[in-house]
This record gives structure tokens, C-alpha cells and sequence, in this order.
């Protein structure tokens, strides 16, 4: 983050500083985070080492009137050290992105929000330039609607970058229904339906069940693609089961299988707009071409502190013959207090192949993060 982005974050925080003040007025939170994230990384060929600076700051002002409200944030990064060269601009840390910026309107039945915000779906994630309803007909049925035009990532440990379209060279962004339907106590049947006008679009659903003691679920999205836009790419798809139970308080095991298409992949699923599927850290390989995934893990979490672990193997078809890949990622986190905190995690890669050694690296990454 430069001084232009630090000026320009200091802003926004003193203005909504004064607006939630001013309680004859609107009433609302002021949100976000100062955080330090150290990396480093070796591989057999090189080593990185950077240190990285951000600030993210944002107000949410509730209620104005009539179902109202309007929210908004941003994050800037500034590079703090660097070992060598491009250390830290490898990983497209740099910029500042004003991540959110939207209006809402809701009442009992409906929900819209129009503007720069953060989406979580299964196949949509990260930030976008979107309108979005959500409608709720009944109790157990949840419709979710929505447009992006634009798709961006924002954090202080991942990809950095503004706001573009979400297919390159496609300026007719994409569209997107889903729907959640509850016909008993723990049950969920979600069926979805993505379109990218010119280039793809996907259909599937999620079956889920869960209680106090385990979880289970099993999903299945199938892509097809527009060979004129998509050239060099084939029509996919991506199966994904997971199931999970709590044996201990604060303690819990889960486990799971992913696969994709044979001669497709996953068809560019989980490559255009985000989501939120691949469980791990990095998990490159995840929706690779002719790639079964089995993963395990377990975490625990007790008033402050939480740690986690999981291994996955990916065998995966990519390199024109059969090739295995392990992931092991390591996370825990301390909470000091409400706005002090210590996140540290370990992600290690290693092929099991020779045709796959070359993607062996291990990866340390610590954050402080005040929380304000």
C-alpha cells in the first residue's frame, strides 16, 4: 500500500468514524484490521522471504430507514521488507482495493444488496461488483439470485488485485440462482445454476445433513463450456463428498473425497468467479485434469487457542499420465485478547512422482492481526 492508498484508508476510517458519532443521524460499526503477514517459502531451486503490511478498515451503518443501510471497506498492502528482488511482487500483493461499497435493502421476506460486496457461495466467492435478492417464500425454501459483473480478491495473505471483469474480455459478467431447501431438521437439498453468457455455464447441487454429533454431505456440478469463447478447454465436471463428527468438545474429525472429468477437469469450475470448495491452503491441484482428491483432518478449538491440521492426496492425470501430489497444512491461532491475535500456518507440497518433484515447497506464513 503506498501513501496515496494509506491516505486515502485513514479517510474513510475518520469519516465513518464521525458518521457513527453522529447517532442523531446514523448509528453503526466501524470494522477492520492492522495486519503484519510474514512468508516464506523454499522449493529446490529458490527461497523467498517477505514481510507484508495491511490495513483494511470499513463501516457498516445498520439500519438508516425503512429496511436500509448501506456498508462500506477497503484493504491496502505496503511491501515492509523483501529478501531478494520480487519476492513480495510475486505474490500480487500490491494495490489498494475499496472492496466494498453497497447499499442494502431488507424486511422480513427479502433481502437486495447492490454494490461492491463479499459473496459466499459454493462456486462464488471472494468480492464482487453484484446485485444479489435473496428471497425466503417460506420457512424451510431460501432463493438466492444474483449478477456480477466485476471479481476481485482482497486479503492480507492471498492474491491482491482490483476489480475486473469476471471472464476476460467478457463484459457480460454472470449470473446465478440457487436455492436452499430445508424439508426437515438438519436436511439440505441446494440445487444451483450458473450462467456466463458466451463462455459457460454450470448446474448441480448439494445434499447435507447434519446434528450435533457428525455431518455429511455430497455435491456434483457439471460444466459446460462455449467452445468459440473457451477454445483449448472441454466441458467438466467436479464431485465432491465430505463427512465430519465431533467426538470431544471443541474437537473435530472430518474427512473427504473430490474428483474431475477425465479429458475436462473440473471445466474451468472454480477458475472464473471464486469459491468455495477446496478446503486447503493452496491445494493447486485440486481441480486439475483426471484428479481424484482423499483428504482427512481434525482440528480443536478451546477459548483462545484453535489448531488444525490436514493431509490430502491428489492423484491427478494433469502431465499426461497418472502422477501423485501430498498437501499437509498445519494451522493454529491464538487470541490474546478481543483485538490481539497470532495466526501462524505451515503448508508443505511434495510430489510423489518424479514427473511431479518439481512442485515440492514448503511454505511458513505468521500474521499479527489487531482487530479494531
Amino acid at each position: 500500500m503506498n501513501k496515496i492508498s494509506l491516505a486515502a484508508a485513514v479517510a474513510l476510517l475518520s469519516a465513518s468514524a464521525l458518521v457513527a458519532e453522529s447517532k442523531t443521524l446514523i448509528e453503526g460499526v466501524v470494522y477492520g484490521d492492522l495486519t503484519s503477514h510474514k512468508e516464506k517459502q523454499a522449493n529446490g531451486e529458490k527461497q523467498s522471504l517477505f514481510l507484508n503490511g495491511s490495513v483494511n478498515v470499513g463501516f457498516s451503518s445498520g439500519e438508516v430507514a425503512n429496511g436500509l443501510s448501506f456498508n462500506l471497506g477497503a484493504r491496502g498492502n505496503r511491501k515492509l521488507f523483501e529478501k531478494e528482488r520480487g519476492d513480495w511482487g510475486d505474490t500480487n500483493f500490491e494495490g489498494t482495493v475499496f472492496h466494498t461499497a453497497n447499499l442494502a435493502y431488507s424486511n422480513d421476506i427479502v433481502t437486495v444488496v447492490a454494490g461492491r460486496q463479499e459473496i459466499a457461495l459454493e462456486w462464488l466467492g471472494d468480492y464482487h461488483e453484484a446485485i444479489v435478492g435473496i428471497v425466503k417464500p417460506a420457512e424451510q425454501v431460501t432463493i438466492i439470485a444474483g449478477y456480477t459483473g466485476k471479481y476481485a480478491e482482497s486479503d492480507y495473505d492471498g492474491y491482491y488485485n482490483g476489480f475486473a471483469d469476471v471472464i476476460p474480455n467478457n463484459k457480460q459478467g454472470a449470473y446465478v440462482v440457487e436455492a436452499i431447501i430445508a424439508p426437515v431438521e438438519g436436511l439440505s437439498i441446494e440445487p444451483w445454476f450458473y450462467l456466463v453468457p458466451d463462455a459457460a455455464n454450470w448446474f448441480g447441487g448439494k445434499v447435507a445433513f447434519e446434528n450435533d454429533a457428525f455431518n455429511v454431505s455430497a455435491a456434483y456440478t457439471l460444466a459446460q463450456l462455449d467452445e468459440k469463447y473457451t477454445k483449448g478447454f472441454e466441458d467438466g465436471a467436479v464431485i465432491h463428498v465430505t463427512a465430519g463428527f465431533t467426538p470431544a468438545e471443541g474437537l473435530n474429525v472430518f474427512a473427504g473425497f473430490a474428483a474431475t472429468d477425465e479429458k475436462g477437469g473440473s471445466g474451468l469450475l472454480g477458475a472464473l468467479v471464486g469459491e468455495n470448495v477446496n478446503p486447503f491452503e493452496d491445494g493447486d491441484n485440486f481441480f486439475n485434469q483426471d484428479t481424484t482428491t482423499i483428504y482427512v483432518g481434525a482440528g480443536y478449538e478451546a477459548d483462545a487457542f484453535s489448531v488444525s491440521a490436514l493431509y490430502g492426496l491428489f492423484n491427478t492425470g494433469d502431465k499426461g499420465g497418472k502422477g501423485s501430489i501430498s498437501e499437509l497444512d498445519l494451522i493454529a491461532s491464538y487470541s490474546f485478547n478481543d483485538w490481539f491475535a497470532l495466526n501462524g500456518i505451515v503448508v508443505a507440497n511434495f510430489g510423489g512422482d518424479k514427473a511431479y518433484e518439481d512442485t515440492d515447497y514448503t511454505s511458513l506464513r505468521v500474521a499479527a492481526v489487531f482487530t479494531y
